[in-house]
């Protein structure tokens, strides 16, 4: 079973060897289950896209997932722009929704 990014074609698994230097990929096979689960360890924006399981058999099995990576929306309260003096104070505030999402 392998695991790969469809968008540049790179190999990530082959059983439960990871081919990425990248650590923050892991592949989760318990024996004798059918299962084999690709873990993305803290997913950037970068990790989106289609995801590919392959099976080796004859004919060959193949499945995809596209992974699309969403955050909260937020937003910054007050004027676009804002002007302070030297010595001057100057607070922000940050609105964020949806903050059931979960960060490390």
């Amino acid at each position: 079973v392998t695991w790969m990014q469809q968008s540049n074609l790179h190999i990530l698994t082959a059983n439960k060897l990871v081919f990425s230097s990248d650590d923050r990929f892991k592949v989760i096979h318990s024996i004798n289950s059918s299962n084999w689960i690709l873990k993305i360890q803290n997913a950037t924006y970068l990790d989106a896209g289609i995801y590919e399981c392959q099976v080796n058999s004859d004919p060959k099995v193949i499945s995809q997932v596209l992974l699309q990576i969403e955050a909260p929306p937020v937003y910054i309260k007050g004027r676009r722009e804002l002007y302070v003096g030297v010595g001057g104070i100057l607070s922000l505030i940050c609105i964020c929704h949806h903050t059931d999402f979960v960060y490390p």
